[in-house]
Parts: C-alpha cells; structure tokens; sequence
C-alpha cells in the first residue's frame, strides 16, 4: 500500500521540514512500510491578501495544492494509486494550521498529523469534532515554548487536554532541550516520531481494504503526563482522558525517552 506523508514548508523558515525528510532514519522506516514521501513548497501568488494566511489555512487554496500535486504526480509516474493515496502530515511552526485545516477538509484521507512545534493553530477551531478522531501528535519544545498569557500553560498542552476531554487519540510531548529550529534535537525527537508514526500506520491502514481504521484506546498505552510513565490503557488507574494516548510500547518507551515533566 502506498501512502503519503506530507510535510509543510513554514515560509520563514522550513529547516526542520527539509532536515525530516532527508532523515536517514525516516527514510529507513519509508522503505519498511512501503511509504512515499513528499515534500511541498507552497509559494503564495495572490499579493491582494496575506501570504500568511495562504501558507496558514488549507482553505485558501493549500489543499487543493496538494491533491492536485499528488493527481499530477500519479499522471506523470503512472501510479494511479498515489491520487487518492492516504496522507500523514507533519508539520511545523505555523503551518501546523494548514495541516489541520487539510486533515478538517479531509479526514477520510488522513491517518495521521505530527504537529513539531506548531501550538495549536487549526486544532481548536470549527474542525475540532472531526480531529478528534484522527491521531493526533503534538511536540512542544521547552526553550521559549509559546504560553496561555493567563494560565501559564503552553497552548500545545491546552490543545492536547481538550482533545483528550473529548475522547481523541492525541499524544503530547514536551522536549525540555527542544529549540523551535534546531535540526539536532529533531533528531532527538524521532526517538518518538518515528515509533508513533509506524504503530499509526499499522492501526489506521487496514490490509486487504480501503478506507482508514478507527484507533481504540483499550488497544493503547496511556501515560501520565505529571510522571512522564506509560502503562498499557487496562491498568491505567485514574481518569483515562486525563492521560496521554500512545498507540503501541514503542512509542510508549519513545515518548518516555523524549520527553520532561511539564508542569
């Protein structure tokens, strides 16, 4: 099966865009499951309006962008299946916005988003309900982290709790050495990326079928966020949505190995 990870450009400044896809690791784990990747440069055309927000919001034109990119690439590779190919999207920075916005517009396409960095652009908007049902990875990084101005609390673990209130299979991560640009604690963190990647991919793109599976929690390791520990979703005593979904012991052993306790 062949499917699509998509990483968004952040105009500024795509550094960790382009050092995630010529990732060695990542290239390894794209040949054991089969996977293609792509990287997109979006370039705005339309002076009327913010260059912002066309790189920021799908809606404006970024994912028609991309399903026609992927429609023009299946033409001209003469592999059909790459039209209508699942996506899993990483973003960064502020374009954390156009993959939530896309995976909003189009959840049947989505397995997945790995939001690096990015707060919570997209994830508490109109297209809430729907991302809850999609798998959903938020890293925060610990050296000047975006902050709520009134709890203290950065926006990404804002996000995540709303999404878990609300039954999502989302995961937070706080990298306590993470700088926003910084291509070697990248590194660091496919010590959970890339395990997180792999088990979404397993539990979401069935076998001998079209269409995407939904994940369960009885089949997850939940986390406690305040000890950084992860024990299988069954023996997890207290209130389950209050803990951090991780869909298989890798990424478990992944994110304790990442991450700090943010408090």
């Amino acid at each position: 099966k062949t499917a699509y990870e998509i990483k968004e450009c952040d105009w500024s400044s795509d550094v960790c865009s382009s050092d995630l896809y010529a990732n060695a690791d990542l290239r390894k784990l794209a040949e054991k499951l089969a996977l293609a990747l792509l990287l997109p440069r979006f370039t705005p055309i339309r002076r009327e309006s913010s260059p912002v927000a066309i790189l920021t919001n799908a809606r404006l034109g970024g994912a028609d962008g991309i399903l026609t990119l992927l429609g023009r690439l299946a033409q001209e590779s003469a592999h059909a299946e790459i039209k209508g190919a699942p996506l899993l999207l990483w973003a960064h920075s502020r374009t954390g916005q156009l993959a939530a916005t896309f995976a909003g517009l189009h959840p049947e396409r989505t397995i997945a988003l790995v939001g690096y960095h990015t707060g919570s652009y997209g994830l508490a908007g109109p297209d809430m309900t729907t991302l809850t049902h999609i798998p959903v990875l938020l890293m925060q990084q610990g050296i000047g982290p975006t902050l709520d101005v009134d709890t203290g609390v950065s926006i990404e673990k804002m996000a995540w709790r709303v999404g878990r209130a609300a039954g999502a299979p989302w995961t937070f991560a706080f990298e306590p050495d993470a700088a926003h640009q910084n291509p070697e604690t990248l590194k660091t963190a496919n010590g959970l990326v890339l395990p997180w990647i792999s088990a979404v991919f397993r539990q979401r793109l069935p076998e001998n079928a079209q269409g995407l599976r939904p994940v369960t929690e009885t089949s997850a390791l939940l986390g406690d966020i305040e000890t950084g520990k992860a024990v299988q979703a069954t023996a997890f005593i207290g209130p389950k949505r209050d803990a951090n979904w991780l869909p298989d012991e890798e990424s478990a052993r992944g994110w304790e190995l990442v991450t700090g306790v943010a408090r």
